[in-house]
């Protein structure tokens, strides 16, 4: 049971970003031709493009989070060959898990908030 929960939690991990991509741009209003891409700091937009350049973004969050779900199926082998330090072998699994729930969060802030700022 434990390991079909984590094959079940990786594939919501890797599926997410993908997912809100899709939700994101089917809530923009009909024949929005440009977003904004790049929000400075003083919150102005200081670059817009076309609303598919999203995908871009949700595919790199997903890939991303393949590339942890192979960390934390491959750890012993990682850990064997001294490839993660500072932490024990069960530690390293949780930074991974923890690291794929962040990128998901990132990508849900950044479409809140780029979204937020079409006209």
């Amino acid at each position: 049971m434990r390991k079909v929960a984590g094959v079940l939690f990786w594939a919501v991990m890797i599926v997410a970003p993908i997912a809100l991509t899709a939700v994101g741009l089917a809530g923009l209003p009909a024949g929005t031709e440009s977003i904004p891409l790049q929000v400075g700091f003083d919150g102005e937009v200081s670059r817009s493009g076309a609303p598919s350049e999203l995908w871009v973004l949700g595919g790199i969050m997903a890939g991303c989070n393949a590339l942890l779900g192979l960390c934390y199926r491959f750890n012993d082998v990682l850990y064997d060959h001294g490839l993660v330090h500072g932490v024990s072998r069960k530690g390293a699994l949780v930074a991974y898990s923890l690291c794929a729930l962040f990128l998901v969060a990132v990508t849900v802030w950044a479409y809140w908030f780029l979204l937020s700022k079409v006209p």
